[in-house]
């Protein structure tokens, strides 16, 4: 089978889809399909890839400190849904498409990906989050992009970015009803692991923090964490947007997010990124979520308090002193250890990507 996947293309280096798309690759090749990606110069994987338009700094966001409550407004601060930008995207999809000749294309947080399928009348799959779906007001110009390329190609015009899912193809969710409540369609498809199940690693006195988006400097983030953690009786992995190789007695910081690394740990802080957050909890280890009120990462934080297993610290109130607390309020009580290896267990029913791939040979 060729299939064709479009992983979300701002946040190159740090995103939850591009981790979803390096292990989705892996797997898809170990079954022997033929896979492919169409994304910007600025991500590389170790496939065939079928180079996209970067996507382009907005003129007017809503800043760092907040990207949107809602997935429109998300997209619209970091410029991924700007007209001409859609147009380019849309064209080197189908280009790509015309060339590979996939007989699935799997949209990976590019809802452009559908428009393209649709055109040319391609089987596609779309990864999707129940934070997507929040019936939130926004401002209506975040769609003005979307609807001038749907108008384009001849499609209805859309009132929320979900809309273009709408008998557009399967959808695929991941998580536990709980964390991710859809109602039982027949299109849509539940798998629990961003990986492979069954994968065990020796239990180590390890404290994982990955922070994938932050309005925080870099420096500031360095001393926050040295501060808070150096000369601990634990390893430390630490890495953040800027972060330079650095070994500091149990501190190693890291220039780039290792999700690997979070099986076998003790804890994770994170920042709500969603791939990290399903790791975690396939792992069975409690996590600390750093996050602002934008979309997804506040979902995954909500989520994490209202069923015990982690804690949310307010990006606003990071400090040495609040990181630190918060992690030891994570560890001295184990509700938050039992919390996290019942769901773990209970995650362990659910499909991996294995019986995904599996499944589209059907």
């Amino acid at each position: 089978m060729r299939i064709l996947l479009v992983p979300q293309a701002f946040l190159p280096g740090h995103n939850s889809m591009r981790f979803l798309c390096t292990n989705m690759l892996d797997v898809m090749r170990f079954a022997g399909h033929a896979a492919a990606v169409c994304c910007p110069k600025s991500m590389s994987f170790k496939a065939s890839v079928y180079f996209a338009p970067e996507v382009p700094k907005p003129l007017i966001s809503l800043g760092r400190k907040d990207r949107g409550r809602t997935y429109e407004e998300y997209l619209s601060s970091y410029g991924a849904s700007s007209e001409q930008y859609l147009k380019e995207d849309v064209r080197a999809l189908i280009s790509a498409a015309e060339d590979f000749r996939p007989d699935l294309i799997i949209d990976l947080g590019r809802p452009q990906a559908v428009i393209a399928a649709r055109s040319l009348n391609i089987p596609c799959r779309s990864v999707v989050h129940s934070g997507m779906y929040r019936t939130r007001a926004f401002d209506s110009r975040c769609l003005d992009g979307f609807n001038n390329v749907l108008s384009e190609y001849r499609f209805e015009q859309i009132h929320h970015i979900t809309d273009l899912y709408c008998g557009a193809g399967r959808r695929i969710i991941f998580g536990l009803p709980q964390i991710q409540p859809f109602s039982r369609h027949e299109d849509v498809e539940r798998l629990g692991y961003t990986g492979i199940k069954g994968f065990a690693a020796e239990p180590v006195r390890r404290l994982c923090i990955m922070l994938c988006e932050t309005s925080f400097s870099a420096s500031r983030l360095q001393k926050i964490f040295t501060d808070a953690f150096l000369g601990a009786p634990y390893e430390v992995a630490v890495s953040f947007p800027g972060s330079k190789p650095v070994l500091n007695d149990n501190l190693h910081f890291m220039p780039s997010v290792r999700p690997q690394l979070i099986y076998g740990s003790t804890a994770c802080i994170h920042d709500g990124n969603s791939f990290l957050f399903h790791q975690c909890i396939a792992s069975g280890i409690p996590q600390l979520i750093i996050s602002d009120s934008s979309y997804e990462r506040m979902w995954n934080a909500a989520a994490a308090e209202r069923y015990g297993f982690g804690l949310y610290l307010p990006e606003r109130n990071l400090s040495m002193e609040t990181v630190y607390e918060k992690y030891r309020s994570l560890l001295s009580d184990d509700i938050f250890a039992e919390q996290a290896e019942a769901f773990s267990q209970e995650t362990s029913e659910l499909k991996d990507l294995y019986d995904f791939v599996k499944d589209l040979e059907v």
